[in-house]
């Protein structure tokens, strides 16, 4: 048996899962509830953290979909070989940083806005 609830506050931004799973083995049984907070496990940087759906399936070569919600941490300044949200020309766009994407952040046609540390897709 696997039963499962969800709680959500959207103004403190807690989204917490609850999964209870029983298992039983002959004459013994096992029964736990597990309960994840997806905040614990996806945001390191909370002030620095932000959520951005995806409208458009333009980004399908990432395996970012229309509908999916990126996981951005404005924190993380390492950003080579990284899936990022970055500013060119006035526009946010989401791109794959690089060695071709360095040289155009050091020629200042790219601002890194902030680093795609998760993508949630739907199911």
């Amino acid at each position: 048996m696997v039963s499962a609830c969800a709680s959500y506050k959207m103004g403190g931004a807690t989204l917490e899962v609850k999964v209870k799973i029983s298992h039983a083995t002959g004459s013994e049984s096992f029964n736990q509830e597990l309960s994840l907070d997806l905040n614990q496990l996806i945001v390191r940087h909370p002030a620095a953290t932000y959520y951005v759906r995806i409208e458009s399936g333009e980004f399908a070569d990432l395996n970012i979909y229309s509908g999916d919600i990126l996981v951005i941490d404005r924190s993380i300044e390492s950003y080579e070989k990284r899936i990022v949200v970055a500013i060119i020309e006035g526009e946010f766009v989401v791109r794959k940083i690089d060695l071709d994407g360095v040289e155009h952040i050091m020629n200042n046609e790219l601002t890194i806005w902030g680093v795609v540390t998760y993508i949630i897709h739907k199911a």
